[in-house]
C-alpha cells in the first residue's frame, strides 16, 4: 500500500461516499421489498375473498365503523331502496385508457342505515365533461349484492355540482339528503347484482389485475448497485497502484488480462518467428 501513501485520504473519502451510496441502495431495496409485501397482501386478499358467496352486510360491518379489513372484497347482500336524487359522479376515473366517471348512489337499507353503492363506470361525453347518459337505478325495493370496498381519502380539489373528486364517503354523507348518523363512512359496495334488475347499467368495473409488479427485481438491482460501488472503488484503487508503481519502477510491467483471441495471436506470432 506504499503507492497510496500520498492519496490515502482521498480514497478514504471515496470509501465513505461508496458506503453512504450502498446504505442508500439497501434502504431503497428494502422499500421495494415492502411495496412488494403490500402488493402480495393485496393479491392474497383478492384471491381469498373475491369469489366467496355473498353474506348479509351485517355479518361484516356496521354503520358505526366496525369493520375487519380482512373482509375487504367479500360479497355482501343488503335489501332496501336507492336514494336516486342523491346520485353522484366521481371524476377522473379512466377505464381502458378512456376518461370517465364512477356512478355512486346511496342505498337505504331496511334497517334504516345508508351505504353508498358504486354502480359502475361511465364514459365522458362527446361534447361535455359529463356522461352523455347516466343510467338511473330503479326506485323500488330490491335486494342487491356488492363487493366491500374501502372509502378513499378526501382530495383537496373541487368538482362541479353533482360530482366529487374521490370516493370520500364522509362527503357523500354531507351532500346527501340522509338525516341521522347511520351512514357507512368507512366502506361502500361495488355492485354485483340487483333484483329486480334496473333497465340499464353503467359499465361494470373489472377485477383488479393479479400482478405483483417488478418490485422484487428492482430490489435486487438496488442491492447490485450497492455492491458495484465497492467494486468500482476497488478497481480505482488498483488502477492507481499500477500507475504509481509503473512510475516508480521502470522494470514493472502491469499484468494484462487475457483477452479472447490472445492464444491465436500468440500462435500466429510464433509461426511467423519460425519462418
Amino acid at each position: 500500500m506504499k503507492y497510496l501513501s500520498k492519496s490515502w485520504r482521498r480514497w478514504v473519502a471515496w470509501l465513505l461516499v461508496a458506503s453512504l451510496f450502498a446504505v442508500a441502495c439497501v434502504l431503497l431495496a428494502n422499500w421495494q421489498l415492502n411495496r412488494r409485501g403490500e402488493k402480495l397482501a393485496f393479491i392474497h386478499k383478492i384471491e381469498r375473498n373475491y369469489d366467496l358467496p355473498a353474506a348479509p352486510l351485517s355479518k361484516f360491518a356496521s354503520a358505526d365503523g366496525l369493520f375487519n379489513l380482512e373482509n375487504e372484497w367479500r360479497s355482501a347482500s343488503v335489501s332496501g331502496h336507492y336514494l336516486i336524487k342523491d346520485l353522484t359522479l366521481v371524476r377522473n376515473r379512466p377505464n381502458n385508457g378512456q376518461p370517465g366517471f364512477l356512478e355512486l348512489v346511496p342505498f337505504q337499507t331496511d334497517e334504516g342505515a345508508t351505504i353508498v353503492i358504486e354502480r359502475g363506470w361511465l364514459a365522458t361525453g362527446n361534447k361535455q365533461d359529463y356522461p352523455d347518459v347516466v343510467p338511473l337505478p330503479t326506485g323500488e325495493h330490491l335486494l342487491l349484492t356488492g363487493r366491500i370496498r374501502l372509502g378513499e381519502p378526501k382530495l383537496d380539489r373541487g368538482a362541479p355540482t353533482g360530482q366529487i373528486p374521490s370516493i370520500d364517503l364522509a362527503e357523500m354523507k354531507r351532500l346527501s339528503s340522509v338525516t341521522g348518523s347511520d351512514f357507512f363512512t368507512k366502506i361502500y359496495l361495488r355492485l354485483r347484482t340487483e333484483s329486480p334488475a334496473s333497465k340499464s347499467y353503467p359499465v361494470s368495473v373489472s377485477k383488479p389485475e393479479i400482478d405483483e409488479g417488478n418490485h422484487l427485481s428492482y430490489a435486487f438491482q438496488w442491492l447490485a448497485f450497492g455492491v458495484m460501488a465497492f467494486i468500482a472503488l476497488g478497481w480505482g484503487i488498483r488502477q492507481e497502484i499500477r500507475i504509481r508503481r509503473s512510475q516508480a519502477d521502470s522494470t514493472y510491467t502491469p499484468k494484462r488480462r487475457r483477452q479472447p483471441g490472445d492464444a491465436d495471436n500468440a500462435a500466429e506470432d510464433a509461426a511467423l518467428g519460425a519462418e
